[in-house]
């Protein structure tokens, strides 16, 4: 499955988010903008991206920099966000 094809415009994804359309990508992923469905509300949802053969270690790396990645997003006050 390649992420681009998936997340197209309309794509309802995890049954909870409604994908407006492609905001970036680079090597480690991709990012959208969305909506979530219980709330309307926008959001954005990122995919990252594992390479066939990368070590575990190096997955590991990427995931504990998402998450403290998600909990600063989530630390920002309303004014911050767009």
């Amino acid at each position: 499955m390649v992420v681009a094809d998936v997340l197209s415009v309309g794509y309802i994804f995890e049954d909870r988010y409604e994908v407006l359309g492609q905001l970036g990508e680079a090597a480690s992923g991709a990012v959208y903008k969305g909506r979530q469905l219980s709330t309307g509300k926008a959001v954005a949802i990122k995919i990252l991206r594992f390479w066939e053969g990368e070590r575990a270690g190096q997955r590991q790396n990427q995931i504990a920099r998402f998450r403290r990645e998600m909990r600063l997003c989530a630390s920002l006050s309303p004014e911050h966000r767009r």
